[in-house]
């Protein structure tokens, strides 16, 4: 697509602190980054679960940011993805109606 080289991973196949520091690195360089959710077949998360929590099955995201939150003295590491069909919305934590937003946080 941009015609620039490109690497893909599978979360299942990749060490999650390599992954993240791709991902967090890739980001500070301006990268395009997109990422996919599993198909309806995979069996950690039926295609209920993830429309519960505002997913949508077998669908790419445009990952937007990368970013390392202090929240109730942790550090948690966060994407700000994009769904382009724009249907549905995250509903799990850190989703915009999530309770925990203070203002500190949002800072």
């Amino acid at each position: 697509m941009t015609g620039s080289p490109t690497k893909y991973f599978l979360h299942n196949d990749i060490d999650s602190y390599k992954l993240w520091n791709y991902i967090y690195k890739s980001d500070q360089k301006n990268f395009v980054i997109c990422c996919a959710v599993a198909s309806a077949s995979d069996p950690e998360m039926s295609p209920q679960d993830m429309k519960a929590v505002g997913l949508v099955d077998a669908h790419a995201y445009s990952l937007i940011s990368a970013k390392i939150v202090t929240y109730k003295g942790r550090q948690t590491k966060l994407v700000q993805v994009r769904n382009p069909w724009g249907k549905r919305e995250w509903k799990g934590d850190w989703s915009d109606s999530w309770p925990g937003w203070t203002d500190k946080v949002k800072e």
